[in-house]
């Protein structure tokens, strides 16, 4: 789910809060969509 940004045991000791991971998801969530968004616009150019 992450995708390679953090590995489970990073959350339990520690490392990253929920907060952290909450944040990432995120990313990753804007990230596909903003890359959805140009291979939509290359198609249209």
């Amino acid at each position: 789910m992450a995708e390679g940004y953090w590995r489970q045991h990073e959350l339990w000791d520690g490392t990253y809060t929920l907060d952290d991971l909450l944040d990432i998801t995120e990313l990753i969530r804007i990230r596909r969509d903003n890359q959805k968004r140009a291979a939509q616009a290359a198609r249209l150019s």
